[in-house]
């Protein structure tokens, strides 16, 4: 669930209250029970209410439309007291008795929704649907708002079940409904147009149309900044959630930094909307937004206190609702876990990720689609600590495991699923590389870059940057059992890649080992095939990409321009470069040499070329 849904059904909590109280206290003086509870809901007496309905509802046997109504009011009351189970038991009872009384039905397909169970909400919206459009007929244009926002949910129920042609489909329409209609009543209905236009722009960011979801939360902020300045109470925390729905948008395309600021001023209006009524939802997800654009913004130990927070509420709300909220809880415990990675705290990322699998694990198995994306992901990461930590048989075990989980989800349509699946096959790779199996290794890395190729339109910008450094790995095998012919054009290949994504506005700037790494074998299969041209050329763009490196560059390492200089400079031998240009290089490194090997490798090469 997004958190702009989040927040709306904060405030929907308080109209169904509203809205209860209301309807009991309209029920007919035949319904005297009924009225009491009504009585007892305003004074807050929940439990009070709920009993006289109980009792209600055994009264009523041979009245169905007292019985429904009675049956609606006490599944609103548990919705209220965040009895989910209870709540669907009786909604499902009052649409199955009245099923012509649509709020019933819409209700209940809301509830639905909520709890996960996507395929029976689209069922029940699209019954709702039905039976509105059958109404319609009789008086045109009477019931576009009920049938708007059905399409609404219904276009957010499909995009949950990842059925995104249909959801588009709904939301389109839903769409039109809402513009026409605020069209003569902006006031009325500018809300319902925003909501539509941010379950738009949640379905554009995940299948990979960027340009269109930030076109689309750009409109949602605009109007919900109007509202919110009219009407706080209704409007302030909606308008929060939509700050997270263009921060994602500035995500999605790399540009963090100008996503802080929107997470920051909605993690404001968040805090200052929880005060004296504990932290929900909203909150919890703010937190872990903000703290994820942290850790690509690098300032990790600020990462930290904002995920542990938002882990924190969603232990609590995975407590009281283990359905809605446990996938929620278990990728915040992976974020942590990564976190913890790159903070070098293998213990407390070991802790995180044991208790996302332990949790995962036998959730899976009753509802794989929910959790097997989120199993496998677990699984990944864990085989990234296991590499790191140099257990390479635990490595191996668990991304094998999540291998075979990602090639049953690539079977589906979303293109991140094959992304997902390519990127598991290189790790696998990566693991082969260290025990020295490079044949093994070498079939994975082209397995890999097999299927990031195959992914197109916008999806491919998503993997760019990891399908380069795959091309990257690959020549370096290559390279490693003499196969120029076929290793140069991948490294080619790479070096333009890595210039499309450093030339991009707001585009990533790190790349510079990778950058440097990839001209340096490009070096070597110049001189593998006897270009020696090429291979000074090439050499010294990686010397000079070598002398750029930063700290904070992905991969960097104190000695890697050491390592890079007594790397080309064998290639430049090899290649016939001028002594004396080779001799120069040879003094740098053995000024910059921290370790003895370096250090005496380089006095070697500067002895024997320094007096020619």
């Amino acid at each position: 669930m997004k958190i702009q849904d989040a927040l709306k059904e904060a405030d929907a909590w308080r109209d169904k209250y509203i809205e209860l109280t209301k309807r009991l206290a309209e029920a007919g003086t035949e319904m005297g029970l009924s009225l009491k509870a009504g009585e007892l809901l305003r004074q807050g007496k929940f439990d009070e209410a709920g009993k006289l309905l109980d009792q209600a509802i055994n009264s009523e046997e041979d009245d169905l439309d007292r019985l429904a109504a009675d049956q609606y009011s006490r599944g609103v009351l548990y919705g209220l007291q965040f009895q989910p189970d209870k709540s669907l038991e009786h909604l499902e009872k009052a649409f199955r008795y009245r099923p012509d009384d649509l709020s019933y039905g819409h209700d209940y397909a809301f509830m639905l929704q909520h709890e996960n169970r996507f395929t029976e909400a689209e069922e029940v919206y699209e019954e709702v649907i039905r039976r509105l459009r059958l109404t319609d007929r009789d008086s045109p244009g009477k019931h576009d708002e009920r049938i708007a926002a059905a399409l609404s949910n219904l276009g957010a129920t499909c995009h949950s079940l990842r059925q995104y042609e249909k959801a588009e489909e709904a939301l389109s329409e839903a769409s039109q409904i809402y513009s026409r209609l605020a069209e003569r009543d902006p006031k009325t209905y500018a809300g319902g147009l925003a909501m539509v236009q941010t379950n738009l722009g949640n379905l554009y960011a995940d299948t990979a149309r960027y340009e269109l979801s930030e076109k689309a939360f750009h409109e949602v902020v605009d109007v919900y900044r109007k509202l919110a300045a009219e009407n706080p109470a209704s409007y302030r925390g909606i308008y929060g959630g939509a700050l997270i729905g263009l921060a994602y948008s500035y995500m999605n395309r790399g540009d963090f930094s100008d996503a802080r600021p929107l997470l920051e001023e909605s993690l404001a209006i968040m805090r200052s909307l929880q005060r004296g009524r504990g932290p929900g939802e909203g909150l919890a997800r703010v937190l872990g937004d903000l703290g994820d654009a942290y850790m690509e913004l690098r300032p990790l130990p600020d990462a930290e206190p904002a995920l542990q927070e938002s882990l924190g509420i969603w232990r609590e709300l995975a407590a009281a609702d283990p359905q809605a909220y446990s996938p929620s809880l278990y990728r915040m415990l992976i974020d942590l876990g990564e976190l913890y990675q790159q903070m070098g705290r293998y213990g407390d990322a070991d802790r995180a990720l044991a208790e996302a699998l332990t949790g995962c694990r036998p959730r899976e198995k009753l509802d794989p689609r929910v959790y097997r994306p989120i199993l496998a992901s677990t699984l990944e990461h864990i085989g990234q600590l296991r590499t790191l930590e140099g257990n390479f048989d635990a490595a191996e075990k668990a991304l094998q495991e999540s291998l075979a989980l990602r090639q049953q989800l690539a079977l589906e349509p979303p293109p991140h699923y094959k992304i997902s699946l390519g990127c598991t096959y290189e790790e696998l790779g990566d693991i082969y590389i260290q025990r020295s199996q490079l044949e093994r290794a070498t079939s994975l890395y082209e397995t890999s870059i097999s299927i990031l190729r195959e992914i197109r339109g916008p999806e491919a910008a998503l993997v760019r940057g990891r399908y380069a450094l795959g091309l990257n790995k690959l020549a370096g095998l290559y390279i490693a059992s003499k196969r120029w012919s076929e290793a140069r054009p991948l490294s080619v290949e790479a070096d333009g890649i890595y210039k499309e994504l450093t030339s991009l506005p707001g585009g990533p700037s790190d790349y510079g080992v990778e950058v440097t790494v990839n001209l340096a074998q490009l070096a070597h299969s110049d001189v593998g095939l006897g270009r020696a041209s090429d291979a000074k050329e090439d050499s010294q763009k990686a010397i000079t990409s070598a002398r750029q490196i930063k700290p904070t560059d992905l991969g960097y390492k104190p000695d890697l321009l050491v390592a890079i200089l007594l790397d080309q400079m064998a290639v430049l031998i090899a290649a016939n470069e001028d002594a004396s240009k080779i001799c120069a290089l040879a003094n740098e490194a053995a000024s910059l040499a921290s370790n003895t090997s370096a250090l005496d490798t380089a006095k070697k090469i500067a002895s024997t070329t320094c007096h020619r």
